[in-house]
């Protein structure tokens, strides 16, 4: 074999080598979702996939070609914390991000959110015909806190034992072949992770208000 040969080959093989090895090695993508999780874990937040029904649907896409009806979901991961709250809170809420076409079970409650379920009530003055909503009370307030989310968060629960928030968890902003130092990723997680967090603060200061 000529030298040229061998030095055509070598790099050849090296490459079969290596490729492999390139392709197990975890992606920017797979580092920031591990650190982002990490970090919710030390907040003392549950992370786990859940679905959620997809409400933006047309209706061919509610039929399958075999005429079976179906349910497009989102498949979204939950971040979910438990609620000390001292008050009566027998409320039970599913807000829900909403588009132009909004199925009626839905109740719009501003142009990106609405109410999709709810159970009630907070006994106030422990009497039973004395009941405010946890949504009438803080209604801005709700508004609000759900408005500085961002735009990949799809809904958000609320009852007498935990908050949960269900989010894309911003992998739309990591390109999954582009590589990022270790750097560049916390600075993603602690831009992602901020609003979420800082959600969950103020309802939780809300709760606090109740009792």
């Amino acid at each position: 074999m000529s030298n040229f040969l061998v030095w055509a080959v070598i790099p050849l093989v090296l490459m079969i080598v290596v490729a492999p090895i390139f392709y197990v090695l975890p992606t920017s993508r797979d580092k920031y979702l591990a650190a982002l999780r990490l970090r919710a874990k030390k907040s003392g937040c549950l992370v786990k996939m859940v679905s959620l029904d997809r409400l933006d649907v047309n209706e061919s896409e509610l039929v399958l070609s075999s005429g079976r009806a179906v349910q497009p979901k989102h498949k979204l991961m939950s971040y979910a914390w438990l609620i000390k709250s001292k008050s009566d809170f027998h409320d039970s809420f599913l807000f829900r991000r909403v588009s132009d076409r909004v199925p009626q079970s839905i109740s719009r409650l501003s142009t990106d959110w609405g109410l999709f379920t709810e159970t009630t009530l907070i006994n106030r003055a422990g009497e039973l015909n004395n009941r405010v909503s946890f949504w009438d009370e803080y209604r801005n307030e709700l508004i609000n806190i759900f408005g500085t989310l961002p735009s990949d968060v799809q809904g958000l629960s609320i009852d007498s034992k935990r908050l949960a928030i269900f989010w894309n968890e911003g992998q739309g902003e990591i390109n999954k072949r582009k590589r990022l130092s270790n750097e560049k990723i916390e600075e993603k997680v602690q831009e992602n992770f901020a609003p979420i967090n800082k959600c969950r603060l103020e309802l939780e200061n809300l709760m606090s208000k109740l009792s």
